[in-house]
Parts: structure tokens; sequence; C-alpha cells
């Protein structure tokens, strides 16, 4: 198992319920999830990544009267 530390932003973003923002306090641990071979986390230059969770079913949370779909 690994455990990276940060934090999650879901405050004034638009990502449906299935996506979050996270920003570890350490960005080189980035380098250690996916192996050999494995696929490379894609972010930002603070470390930002943006996280997809499979298998759950989740509201959007970006539609509504004063948002933009």
């Amino acid at each position: 198992m690994l455990l990276i530390q940060g934090s999650y932003v879901v405050k004034g973003t638009q990502t449906d319920g299935d996506t979050v923002h996270f920003t570890p306090a350490d960005p080189s641990e980035w380098d250690l999830v996916g192996g050999p071979g494995g696929r490379r986390v894609q972010h930002s230059a603070t470390g930002q990544a943006t996280l997809r969770l499979d298998a759950i079913d989740a509201l959007e949370t970006h539609y509504g009267p004063d948002r933009v779909p």
C-alpha cells in the first residue's frame, strides 16, 4: 500500500462528484505511483492532480441554476 499525504480541493471547482483535485504534501511522491511500465500521474507544477474515483455513483456537482453545464 502507498499513502500520499496532502489535501483535497473541493470548494470552487467544477468537477463532477467522482472527480477530486488532490495536492500532495510532497509532489515528488507522484513518482512512486504506477510502478515499472505503469502510467505516470499527470500533475501541475505544484503537484496538483485530478483524481477520478472509480466504482462509485456520485451526483454531478457542477450543474444547477447558477452554473454553466
